[in-house]
């Protein structure tokens, strides 16, 4: 963007957060020389992916509404081909879900093996962090995409991998949801602008619970699934076991293990769940004396209050009823059986 645009692009953003409206921002290829388009447009726009146009000269808009992480876009592109590649998933560690609005022209894509014919009108999802195809001839192509981080995601959808070329059928109703929302931010408070955000995740989450394909697991999943449980139950009590410390011990990408836990509940949900297994085991031993503070310590929570909330979560009852139930003495050895540190008679 020139000088003089970025400029005022700065002043108006500043403009609209003083008056309490939603940031936005344009941009717009007729701001460069046209051997520059492309270019500008990739590093601005596309970055997270390979774009190669589909017709000449390339041109391209697009206003971008901010509404907290989550990012509203509306473009109007010349046609191109756009690849999300292994390698590139890896590099970034992007870890986006797509919403997208085909308002003008229809698209065709490969999402991680499934095709996907998607027609003019209609609302499609993708994510990022798995490999996609999409391409265009219509001229100019207009849509509306929402890009969603992916714990925000989860939120609303479930498992996020699910939405990859999910197409919703009869998709009037989400498109005119999705359009409505798009054309208040201009004018919408902030603080009204996000509960009209939830409002419209509301409706969309149902239409693609009935529309989401779940990701098939490569070959490879199961592999890299055992490798980082060994990991984790390694590193278990360590408040430096993350997702991204897991991910960099076996070598993939966090959008990869994710990809590997998503059918599994998560990496995030595995650590917890596992320390709370532990927990569990330990308050059943009778040999276990320690506090519910040094427990908590000991198996990586970040305070008592914490564990003993995602314990009560979990089993139903808090950790400290769990301790004092009453409970069982081993069993009486059987006749004839030595007793520890008694030796058997000859």
């Amino acid at each position: 963007m020139t000088g003089t645009a970025g400029d005022a692009a700065r002043g108006e953003a500043e403009a609209r957060r003083r008056a309490g409206l939603v940031e936005r921002a344009v941009f717009d290829t007729a701001a460069f020389p046209e051997a520059e388009r492309l270019v500008q447009f990739q590093h601005i726009v596309g970055a997270p992916s390979l774009i190669q146009p589909r017709a000449a000269p390339f041109h391209a808009r697009v206003l971008t509404y901010w509404l907290g992480p989550v990012r509203m876009r509306l473009f109007e592109t010349a046609p191109y081909r756009v690849e999300r590649l292994r390698a590139k998933i890896d590099s970034d560690r992007l870890d986006h879900v797509m919403i997208v609005h085909l308002i003008q022209g229809r698209a065709r894509g490969d999402f991680a093996g499934l095709p996907v014919e998607a027609p003019e009108g209609s609302v499609y999802g993708f994510d990022f962090a798995r490999p996609c195809r999409i391409e265009a001839d219509d001229d100019p192509m207009r849509y509306l995409m929402i890009g969603l981080p992916r714990p925000l995601a989860a939120r609303w959808f479930g498992d996020p991998a699910a939405l990859h070329g999910a197409l919703l059928d009869g998709a009037g109703p989400a498109a005119a949801a999705m359009m409505d929302l798009v054309r208040r931010l201009d004018t919408l408070p902030a603080a009204e602008a996000q509960g009209a955000f939830d409002g419209l995740m509301g409706r969309l989450a149902p239409l693609f619970s009935r529309a989401a394909r779940p990701a098939a697991p490569s070959a490879s999943d199961g592999a890299l699934r055992d490798r980082a449980r060994a990991v984790i139950e390694t590193h278990l009590p360590a408040r430096h076991l993350t997702p991204g410390f897991v991910a960099r011990q076996v070598g993939v990408s966090r959008s990869r293990l994710y990809e590997a836990f998503a059918r599994h509940g998560g990496v995030a949900q595995h650590i917890q769940a596992s320390r709370l297994a532990r927990v569990h085991a330990a308050l059943l031993s009778p040999a276990e004396r320690r506090k519910l503070a040094d427990l908590a310590h000991d198996h990586g929570f970040a305070s008592p209050a914490h564990m003993t909330r995602l314990f009560r979560d979990a089993y139903g009852v808090p950790p400290r009823s769990l301790r004092a139930r009453p409970r069982r003495r081993p069993p009486a050895a059987p006749s004839g059986t030595p007793r520890e540190g008694v030796p058997s008679e000859a």
